[in-house]
């Protein structure tokens, strides 16, 4: 059965070199209400967003040896509400940079992301794409900001200002 639908139905992308692993994600994202294509290099993929839409890119960061962030740029430059999930090797530190390269990059997973965590990541990178992302680094949280005190204010007409000539006159 399918665990969520947003109306019309949403575009996935997948960029992988392994038929298993391909599998595996479709499934995943037809549960969460996606129609899912796939491309096992990126040259194809490129082409593939330059005439179709693509809500979600789901992307392994390299195929053969090549990086395939030309493919979320393409995604991105062509269907500017595109979102990126990309699955790579990369470290935590190492994969910060990305967020910076990718404008459209909503999260950085492991090669073999978890199902429910790819599922829900999904559906949030459709929903909030376009905005803004938020990169913590380690050991950083977001608190809530503290109400500040107002400043009174004078009630009245603004004070008017003499020249040091007119004062000391």
């Amino acid at each position: 059965g399918v665990d969520c639908l947003l109306g019309d139905a949403m575009q996935a992308l997948i960029v992988h070199d392994n038929p298993a692993e391909i599998d595996r994600l479709r499934s995943v994202l037809a549960r969460r209400g996606f129609m899912v294509s796939f491309c096992t290099d990126q040259e194809a993929a490129v082409k593939f967003v330059r005439r179709s839409v693509t809500d979600l890119v789901v992307l392994k960061q390299v195929i053969d040896g090549r990086h395939t962030t030309s493919v979320a740029l393409a995604a991105e430059h062509f269907h500017s509400r595109a979102a990126t999930i990309l699955l790579s090797d990369r470290k935590r530190r190492d994969a910060v940079e990305l967020f910076e390269l990718i404008p459209s990059l909503h999260a950085v997973l492991g090669l073999r992301p978890e199902s429910q965590m790819l599922g829900t990541l999904a559906i949030s990178a459709v929903q909030s794409a376009g905005q803004p992302v938020l990169v913590l680094g380690p050991g950083t949280r977001v608190d809530p900001v503290p109400a500040l005190p107002v400043a009174p204010t004078r009630v009245g007409s603004p004070p008017s200002f003499a020249s040091r000539r007119e004062a000391v006159a």
